[in-house]
């Protein structure tokens, strides 16, 4: 009876969740509370992501050449100023260096190749104002997109290699 009484409480101790399990669990939501609430958190759409890359491939096939995303961009009303004048800078300088290749890839998908349709909200930090886009035709084929809340609307800051930081850029 006494080996079954010890069997019964061993039992007992090791399939209850221990205080530490429980605490770590209610911290968890806490900070994840917190996080939704932030007060560094911007109101963004991020919709407006995937919108912005759809307009882009919608008008990609009829650029002549690089500097076609340049006058789309500058026509883009979800693009901030400073998105516009820094992939102006980007293309402007990969030509005069390389007036063959320029960029050599498209800088909003920082790729060569990109899936051509099927884009959705993967994941967003609204502290950051980083939203990752996946593509749905591509497995693992993703875009990170830097929103801003500018005067209560949604713009695209940063996309691809413009206006991201080398060390928050995707892997490739």
């Amino acid at each position: 009876m006494k080996k079954l009484s010890l069997l019964f409480l061993i039992i007992t101790i090791f399939s209850c969740d221990s205080p530490r399990q429980i605490m770590d669990s209610e911290t968890a939501q806490k900070e994840t509370s917190e996080r939704r609430t932030s007060p560094n958190a911007q109101k963004i759409n991020t919709n407006v992501a995937v919108d912005f890359l759809n307009s882009y491939i919608e008008s990609s096939q009829y650029f002549e050449d690089q500097y076609g995303i340049v006058h789309w961009a500058n026509a883009s009303p979800m693009a901030t100023q400073n998105f516009k004048n820094t992939l102006e800078k980007m293309v402007r300088d990969a030509f005069e260096a390389d007036p063959q290749m320029g960029l050599g890839a498209h800088p909003l998908f920082d790729a060569q190749d990109f899936p051509m349709k099927g884009y959705e909200v993967y994941s967003a930090n609204y502290d950051t104002g980083y939203v990752t886009v996946n593509s749905t035709e591509w497995d693992g084929f993703h875009v990170l997109v830097k929103l801003v809340n500018q005067g209560g609307k949604t713009l695209v800051d940063g996309c691809g290699v413009v206006n991201i930081p080398e060390a928050d850029q995707l892997p490739r």
